[in-house]
């Protein structure tokens, strides 16, 4: 009986780590068409350029599609980020969100 939990803890902890490792080894997007807009204050690596932009690097893509939408509809303003989101679709959105969110938090700096 002992055997028999060892051997079902070990399958759990097994098929947690499963999706987990799965998650990891999912290669990078391709950098999106329009990143160059991003570029000026977010940076390549999602590091703001400055300390009034912010980090994107390892954002949630939901968070960062949501508010473009809000900054493209005038729920929320910023004058250069309203600008810049009106000239968006919802897949450019959809693929720098995803971008910035597959980049190490931090830069990937320790």
């Amino acid at each position: 009986m002992r055997r028999r939990a060892l051997i079902l803890a070990a399958a759990g902890t097994l098929a947690a780590a499963v999706p987990a490792f799965a998650q990891a080894q999912q290669p990078a997007p391709d950098p999106p068409a329009k990143l160059s807009t991003c570029l000026p204050c977010h940076g390549r690596d999602g590091i703001g350029t400055s300390p009034l932009n912010p980090n994107l690097a390892g954002q949630k893509a939901l968070y960062m599609v949501k508010q473009l939408k809000a900054f493209k509809s005038g729920e929320r303003r910023h004058d250069q980020m309203s600008l810049i989101a009106a000239d968006l679709t919802a897949e450019d959105m959809e693929a720098l969100s995803d971008w910035y969110a597959a980049q190490p938090a931090g830069g990937g700096n320790p």
